[in-house]
């Protein structure tokens, strides 16, 4: 469901360079560019007897300022928050083809926040979510 996902963010933000759990490259770039964004799995819970999956993920952008930074993230937050019915499309990563997802709901778990600066000088803005899925 995650490369459904990021493939969902790609298409709506081309323009972006999207990284995968610690700053894996999901495209062809091989140099990590000030402005992007990292998508982190971060668990989640299937909810018994409903047959619900409801995993959660951190969305962090990056950018050489904080005003970039907070606009990336709002601009992916208000994109993705309180969607219902969305289908993620099909993804291909490594070779494998992870058929599409349709969702139940995707849900902000908060508002936004910026976190100050990584190591590198770069603006650091995350928001987590949670996206609920019904299993077959």
């Amino acid at each position: 469901m995650i490369f459904n996902l990021i493939q969902y963010l790609r298409n709506q933000f081309p323009a972006e360079t999207f990284y995968l759990n610690a700053s894996i490259p999901t495209g062809a770039q091989t140099e990590q560019p000030d402005r992007k964004v990292l998508i982190q799995e971060t668990g989640g819970q299937i909810q018994l007897f409903a047959k619900l999956n409801k995993p959660t993920i951190q969305v962090v952008c990056f950018d050489v300022s904080q005003l970039s930074a907070r606009k990336l993230i709002y601009s992916i937050y208000d994109y993705i928050n309180d969607r219902q019915g969305v289908i993620l499309p099909e993804a291909t990563a490594d070779g494998t083809t992870y058929p599409e997802v349709e969702t139940a709901c995707i849900k902000a778990i908060q508002k936004p926040s910026g976190l100050g600066v990584d190591e590198s000088g770069l603006a650091v803005w995350t928001v987590n979510f949670m996206i609920t899925v019904r299993e077959a």
